[in-house]
């Protein structure tokens, strides 16, 4: 809860019609939880491999997997 607290503070302060997050697995599944309005539950059970780069839109409450960047597959 503390964590999810924290991540929601910080999206507060992040403004812009485009805008890169980097995080790691944890703190990545509840920026997504955030950002997605998902149930604190669903994020356990959301794989978060690493190297895996998002489109977030937040407004449609939508997640696609970018591919071609350099490391992607």
């Amino acid at each position: 809860a503390d964590v999810d607290q924290r991540a929601a503070r910080a999206l507060a302060h992040v403004h812009g019609t485009r805008v890169l997050i980097v995080s790691h697995e944890m703190i990545g599944r509840v920026l997504l939880r955030n950002l997605l309005d998902l149930d604190p539950a669903d994020i356990l059970d959301r794989a978060q491999p690493n190297g895996v780069v998002y489109e977030v839109d937040a407004a449609a409450r939508t997640l696609t997997e970018v591919r071609g960047y350099p490391g992607s597959s």
